[in-house]
């Protein structure tokens, strides 16, 4: 009986270790996210669609400002820009309005909420899990929100270990489809106001 007593307690410690490490994990990509107050990246993406045998492929910039402020904008193999300020979307420009508008504020939300980190705190939206591997900290969410359930099955964020600044995500859609974004020649706190 005290052996698994002890085997009990030791599988406990072990989990209570990891929720902390976790929690380290989370708060220290809150705090790197914080204190970025604008920045500029590029990004190349990759989506799988399942009805089309070859992937696509995208290319672009995006802004972000704090608190609410992204434009992700395509430049190859077309061009179109996603803006968000505040409850404001715009597409090329043009506000959306209606069953759209909620839409594109949903994903604009996740975005915000990756570029910030506070997705990862969010129960109400995501579970999350942490895992390290290759010098990243890995969050994989799984949507709790029913209208998040039907946009995505998971949601996988790659944080920089070293900056805590994320790198990668990959969304994997509910009808199967996957869309994987890796952000490159990342800039912090510049004044990106002419290019918006």
């Amino acid at each position: 009986m005290k052996k698994y007593i002890a085997i009990l307690a030791a599988v406990l410690l072990l989990a209570v270790g990891t929720v902390k490490a976790d929690d380290v994990r989370i708060e220290t990509i809150i705090s790197a996210c914080s204190d970025m107050k604008s920045m500029k990246c590029d990004f190349t993406e990759t989506k799988r669609v399942p009805l089309l045998e070859d992937e696509q492929f995208s290319k672009g910039y995006m802004l972000y400002v704090q608190p609410s402020r992204l434009k992700w904008a395509y430049t190859e193999p077309n061009t179109v820009s996603l803006g968000v300020d505040g409850e404001t979307v715009t597409i090329d420009g043009t506000d959306v309005s209606g069953d759209g508008s909620r839409i594109f504020q949903g994903i604009a939300g996740v975005m915000l909420g990756c570029m910030s980190g506070q997705c990862l705190k969010d129960s109400r939206m995501f579970k999350v899990s942490m895992s390290d591997a290759d010098g990243l900290w890995i969050a994989t969410m799984i949507p709790v929100r029913r209208d998040m359930k039907k946009m995505f099955q998971q949601i996988v964020l790659s944080f920089s270990s070293e900056t805590g600044l994320l790198e990668k995500i990959d969304m994997t859609e509910t009808g199967g489809g996957n869309t994987v974004i890796e952000i490159c020649n990342v800039q912090l706190n510049g004044n990106y106001e002419a290019e918006w």
